[in-house]
């Protein structure tokens, strides 16, 4: 893959396109294009989340699990996760999801319980620490993450919104080539 740098110059541009059609002719150029936009964006977000939370010594998969307990926690009510819904939201596989769990115990930052009835559930919550540490980060981070979006106006946000929710929707719609993300495993 090119960095931005490198797909500025539009030669390296056309022997990307015909490296790749060379591998599967009917691609089409403009998706390989935004393909690599979005993994270009998708990466330098990362980046700036990462170094947003330094100071913290968190990584930013951490962050994104504690502030998802603190969401369940206010805004449905919820004080537990099981591992397994934790993996399910955060989009990480159990064994990920387990390592996360295992290294924000060890800080002080959750704490998980054996289930009582069921001695294989665990369950997940945070703890005053882990509360206020969200709180600590949350405006430094937040503000990092959304300062990107300060360059394209309004409308293009919106559109690039409206956009991306279309795309997140196709895993259940399927593609008019018929591939599915499944047929990629």
């Amino acid at each position: 893959m090119f960095t931005n740098d490198d797909m500025q110059a539009p030669e390296n541009w056309e022997n990307w396109i015909g490296f790749v059609q060379g591998l599967s002719p009917e691609t089409d150029p403009m998706a390989t294009r935004i393909i690599d936009d979005l993994r270009q964006v998708a990466g330098l977000l990362h980046r700036i989340s990462e170094n947003s939370l330094a100071p913290s010594r968190l990584s930013s998969a951490k962050y994104r699990l504690l502030m998802d307990l603190l969401y369940i926690e206010r805004v449905h009510g919820r004080w537990e996760l099981s591992p397994s819904e934790i993996s399910k939201r955060q989009g990480t596989s159990r064994n990920t999801a387990s390592t996360l769990i295992s290294d924000l115990a060890r800080d002080g930052l959750v704490e998980r319980q054996l289930d009582q009835s069921d001695r294989r559930r665990f369950h997940i919550w945070l703890t005053d620490a882990g509360r206020a540490e969200v709180q600590a980060n949350a405006g430094i981070h937040l503000r990092a993450i959304t300062g990107c979006f300060d360059v394209p106006g309004q409308d293009d946000k919106e559109h690039l919104g409206r956009l991306l929710a279309k795309l997140s929707r196709y895993p259940r719609q399927g593609s008019r080539s018929g591939a599915t993300p499944n047929d990629i495993r």
